[in-house]
């Protein structure tokens, strides 16, 4: 019996990922494609398929790759296709079912409802899936179906599905759910106080049915994920933990008696933040118990805030402030970050020119296997850092700001270390308050920034100061060995480099092209005048000055602007110095 390489992708991927308000939407969408491409896959191996691309189904299921290749007999393609798309579609009609009965418990339904429903629900995925005979030459069988794959992507019917009324808030182009009687804005809110809504949903916003099955399937539990306040709120926490445990307890013990004057149970409030701590991160923020902000948290009329415990509250944080020596508070920032591996497309094509492409290809998919395991081992090392996403090459992860490069850095040397390549990363680090939608759109963006580093192993920072200043920085991992960014942000800190540096060294070198001796004497002049240094810190001083005009002169080497670049890394090591503060 002949055989074929078969293809097999679904669509869409980053988008449907993209669609999220909150850190559980994220999550949930990341849970559902890994759960439809593992109901594919494992349907093909069912079928006498032998896989390829995932090389097993051992590992984490929530790592799985949303691209199939497998080796299939030739004369049952079609059926084995068929059956991994049916297996798909179903595993997303049961979680969406699991969505809707939670649903239709919190809200009406009716003939309106359902229709909208159905529509939204049966019209999501778009499955491509191609296979070549395999006639000798398995290089070209996978080729040739690859190509297909791509022109039926190219080549799909867009269907006009009309879409009218109110929009839903995830994705702003679909109907939000509604019934004849109840319009949309009517009909969530609702939803909302019902008793297993509270918290699901925000004051203003309505979901469609794609929303909603991220938000209401068992894979999208509020209770599950860290919101983006708790997560940037994390390196506070820890230390605040250690080192003012007691005035820790306190305050969450007036945030308790605050929602018990405010009538709402405490127990309803809890989320996964620390055990000494149990409520969303976001209440570790002043702004969280401003009246208006803490009734829509609550689902409460301000009216019902009692002015004595809001006030007795806002106390015990600052008396936290004070107690953990951390005047600030924590920084309101947080980082997006997604990697991915260079040139994957031309690897693999390098691997098939082997003398076993299948096995190659197998053992090549082992090792991405092997990688997305040791990312998840990563975690341990980084347990401030949130992995949404980890299939094959692609990571999508969420950290405070001043964990990610030091994750990304790693997960990079861990791709380079199984697989012989390299990997490179866009990061947008940006204020919490800020749509998670505009943060995810700027990591992509900066991760496209990255991939055009010549030879790229490459890392690109797009940082959005709350004020709308942006800074955009670029380098290759192996220039940020000369820089050592860690040590930078602990001289700002420490006061032994002026917050001023970056922007007087900015106007010192303004002229500057290229970063030869002149240059260098401007890095050598600006920093002795922007820094502490007591008598007998020369030699740390021109160390400072080496490891500054090295990174400079390696970027212009690798066709970047060094200068300027400089002061943008020199910006962004003052801003992670400071938390955020200006």
């Amino acid at each position: 019996m002949s055989k074929a390489v078969l293809r097999f992708a679904f669509s869409p991927v980053q988008s449907f990922i993209a669609e999220a308000r909150r850190t559980s939407d994220l999550f949930a969408g990341s849970r559902i494609l890994a759960e439809l491409a593992s109901a594919a896959a494992q349907s093909i191996r069912a079928s006498g398929g032998e896989l390829v691309f995932p090389a097993s189904l051992d590992g984490n299921r929530h790592d799985m790759p949303n691209v199939i290749v497998a080796v299939v007999p030739w004369e049952q393609v079609e059926r084995i296709a068929e059956e991994a798309e049916s297996a798909l579609r179903g595993r997303w009609d049961e979680l969406a079912e699991e969505a809707k009965r939670t649903l239709s418990r919190l809200g009406p339904v009716d003939r309106h409802w359902d229709e909208t429903w159905h529509r939204q629900v049966e019209h999501l995925w778009e499955v491509y899936w191609a296979a070549a005979r395999l006639d000798g030459s398995y290089r070209e069988a996978f080729r040739r179906a690859a190509a297909a794959v791509a022109s039926a992507k190219r080549l799909r019917p867009f269907a006009q599905v009309e879409e009218p009324g109110i929009k839903d808030s995830l994705s702003g182009s679909r109907s939000a759910l509604c019934t004849e009687r109840l319009g949309a804005n009517e009909y969530w809110q609702q939803v909302r106080h019902a008793q297993r809504g509270v918290g699901v949903l925000g004051k203003h916003e309505r979901l469609d049915a794609v929303g909603s099955v991220k938000r209401f399937s068992g894979l999208g539990r509020e209770e599950s994920f860290p919101s983006l306040p708790t997560i940037a709120a994390r390196p506070f926490l820890q230390h605040a933990e250690t080192q003012a445990s007691q005035a820790l307890e306190a305050y969450a013990r007036a945030l308790a008696e605050l929602f018990q004057a405010c009538q709402v149970d405490p127990r309803r409030m809890r989320r996964r933040a620390s055990e000494r701590f149990p409520y969303d991160g976001g209440f570790l923020f002043p702004n969280r118990l401003e009246r208006l902000a803490l009734a829509e948290e609550l689902d409460v009329t301000e009216d019902r805030i009692p002015e004595p415990e809001r006030a007795a509250a806002l106390r015990a944080l600052q008396s936290l402030y004070r107690e953990a020596r951390w005047p600030s508070g924590p920084s309101p920032y947080v980082a997006v970050l997604v990697l991915d591996g260079d040139s994957m497309g031309a690897r693999i094509d390098a691997l098939l020119e082997g003398t076993d492409p299948p096995e190659a290809h197998r053992e090549f998919s082992e090792k991405l296997a092997t990688f997305a395991a040791k990312v998840r081992e990563l975690e341990k090392d980084f347990p401030r850092v949130e992995v949404v996403y980890n299939g094959g090459d692609d990571v999508l992860a969420l950290a405070p700001a001043q964990d990610a490069l030091g994750f990304a850095r790693r997960a990079a040397h861990a791709f380079h270390e199984e697989t012989g390549g390299s990997a490179s990363a866009g990061t947008a680090v940006a204020h919490w308050l800020q749509p998670l939608g505009d943060a995810l759109k700027a990591a992509r963006r900066a991760e496209g920034m990255a991939k055009q580093v010549t030879g790229k192993g490459a890392v690109c920072i797009e940082l959005q100061r709350r004020s709308g200043e942006v800074t955009t920085v670029r380098a290759k991992w192996t220039h940020l060995e000369h820089l050592d960014i860690a040590s930078l942000v602990e001289l700002f800190q420490v006061n032994r480099l002026s917050g001023r540096l970056p922007y007087a060294l900015r106007e010192s070198a303004r002229a500057f092209t290229g970063t030869g001796p002149a240059f260098e004497a401007v890095v050598k002049r600006v920093v002795a005048r922007q820094g502490n240094w007591p008598d007998g810190s020369a030699p740390e001083r021109e160390t400072l000055v080496t490891r500054l005009t090295s990174f400079a002169s390696a970027l212009d080497g690798a066709g970047l602007a060094g200068a300027e670049e400089l002061v943008g890394w020199l910006v962004v090591a003052r801003f992670l110095a400071a938390g955020g503060e200006e």
